[in-house]
């Protein structure tokens, strides 16, 4: 018997075999049999088998009834002209983003099949998150390679749509938001940055921003005073979307 098939059967028969489970919910020999007695390969079995084995098993359990009482109906209806598909490769918002746009111009310019190019945008998103990398690396080269600064630099990644905060870089923010609470400039700026940064910011939105602050930072005295006003926030805003 197919593999994705004998799943299916052994469900159904669990569904009518669970009272012969043994007192710890295993699989006793009595509800072996009552699985094995439950096929019994008549011609409707043999249809569901073919059916299943050459069926995607989620379309053959869609419920069609279900389907009438979608609500197909909608207060816009956009002009699309076909869709777009970014095919899971993390571009999600920079193809709603066009999509947007895309809408807009088919409708002023009267186009047939149009889409922008996502390449093109995706290309420079990348190109600037590296400059921005680089930049931060370049502008801390002054600190030594175990300043902290300079090992989260390291420690993060960039992914297409986020920043991913490894262990070792959710340990460095640690420590930097502890030393970050310490300082003058925190204690005296704390209201104001807890209004700057409420609950809705992500850690890479707060990331990006602090890098693109201290690159235009003018002195290292800027630039620490940058760390130490955002770092609490990026340590909250990490614990926040981890649960804790």
């Amino acid at each position: 018997m197919n593999k994705r098939i004998l799943p299916v059967f052994v469900f159904c028969a669990l569904c009518y075999s669970a009272q012969a489970q043994n007192a710890k919910g295993g699989i006793s020999d009595a509800m072996m049999q009552q699985i094995k007695q439950s096929y019994q390969n008549t011609s409707a079995d043999k249809a569901i088998r073919n059916a299943i084995g050459s069926n995607d098993i989620r379309k053959l359990a869609l419920n069609q009834d279900n389907m009438k009482g979608m609500d197909t109906h909608f207060s816009v209806k956009v002009n699309s002209k076909g869709i777009t598909n970014q095919k899971s490769s993390g571009r999600c918002w920079l193809f709603t983003g066009l999509n947007v746009m895309r809408a807009k111009a088919i409708a002023k310019h009267n186009l047939g099949a149009f889409e922008f190019s996502q390449t093109y945008p995706f290309f420079f998103d990348q190109l600037e998150k590296a400059n921005l990398f680089l930049q931060g690396i370049i502008d801390t080269s002054d600190k030594p390679m175990n300043d902290k600064m300079v090992e989260l630099l390291e420690a993060t990644e960039s992914t297409n749509d986020a920043v991913v905060f490894n262990e070792k870089a959710v340990g460095l923010v640690k420590e930097i938001a502890e030393w970050a609470r310490g300082t003058n400039f925190y204690k005296e700026n704390r209201e104001a940055a807890a209004k700057f940064f409420d609950s809705s910011a992500t850690s890479s939105e707060i990331w990006m921003f602090m890098l693109q602050k201290i690159i235009g930072a003018p002195t290292t005295i800027h630039r620490d005073c940058i760390v130490a006003g955002h770092m609490p926030a990026l340590e909250a805003a990490i614990m926040r979307e981890a649960g804790k």
